[in-house]
């Protein structure tokens, strides 16, 4: 069991509350009705003499009351977690709750793996993740909605976090298995240029780093034959499969395929796109004995 003697649940609603801007949210977050969320702010009113949220149709806001309780809530919480990290591992207990945040990709290919070794280590566990581009994820851990980030990008400022390298990953060429580059060693950049590319929508992590690498070698994704634009790692490796060009997604996506030989990633002659994966906690919570038993399930599972 989880060791929640010191929690008062309704400044944790409270908090989760005014960090999400709406009712709803938190009780997605806390896994809770909104009705029980509703109650336990409504019994934190009572106790403080005063209404902590001003509510209308289209938002909520906090009070002056709200904001100063607000202001000292996170420091609260972090005692309560500090508190309950110590116990546990004084006592050895690896069981409660795990929050993640992650970015999309790892999320599809690293965190199952992870997940599912934790749940064989530990039946007791929960694990809640939280899914977006690494801004998003950092915002979770910020906001006391992760108990630890695994994101594409080190946080700007390192004085409030600890990062520390994941892992490094690559984006590749990719062509068919029975394309004619498929056994060459590498291709010339001019023919990447030059062939038909598919490559990841604007914004995603995989074309922004492309488009760093083509300016670099002063050079733009206006000078590619750019004949489809997709969504998702997943959509790019169909295309390309089927035989509708080649494309360039992350190493990391490409298990599957590169074992059965549907695909075969190739280098092109001076342009390499590497990046790196950070796992990034908040420097002043102590570290729990199931964030750290998770870190190094995460870490097997790149391996």
């Amino acid at each position: 069991m989880e060791i929640m003697l010191l929690r008062d649940t309704r400044l944790r609603a409270f908090h989760t509350v005014a960090s999400q801007g709406s009712f709803t949210g938190a009780a997605r977050h806390l896994l809770l009705t909104q009705q029980a969320i509703s109650f336990q702010i409504k019994s934190l009113e009572d106790e403080v003499g005063g209404q902590l949220f001003t509510r209308d149709a289209r938002a909520i806001e906090l009070t002056d009351l709200g904001q100063l309780l607000f202001s000292h809530a996170q420091r609260i919480l972090d005692l309560y977690g500090e508190a309950e990290a110590e116990l546990s591992s004084f006592t050895k207990d690896l069981r409660g709750r795990l929050r993640i945040a992650t970015t999309n990709s790892l999320a599809k290919y690293v965190m199952p793996r992870a997940i599912g070794a934790l749940r064989t280590l530990n039946q007791d566990v929960k694990v809640t993740m939280e899914v977006g581009n690494s801004d998003y994820a950092l915002g979770c851990l910020r906001n006391d909605l992760a108990d630890v980030a695994f994101c594409s990008d080190g946080p700007d400022q390192l004085e409030n976090y600890q990062a520390e390298l994941f892992f490094q990953d690559e984006i590749v060429f990719i062509v068919p298995g029975d394309h004619p580059w498929a056994k060459t060693k590498q291709v010339a950049f001019a023919a990447f240029c030059a062939a038909p590319i598919i490559l990841r929508e604007e914004g995603s992590g995989t074309r922004s780093l492309i488009e760093r690498a083509m300016t670099e070698k002063s050079t733009s994704l206006d000078q590619l034959d750019i004949v489809s634009v997709l969504g998702s790692a997943e959509a790019v490796k169909g295309a390309v499969e089927a035989g509708a060009g080649v494309g360039m997604v992350s190493r990391l996506s490409l298990r599957r395929e590169l074992a059965d030989g549907s695909l075969a990633a190739v280098r092109i002659e001076g342009f390499r796109l590497l990046r790196n994966f950070y796992i990034v906690r908040l420097r002043q919570k102590p570290i729990h004995r199931r964030v750290q038993q998770f870190v190094e399930l995460a870490r097997q599972a790149v391996a």
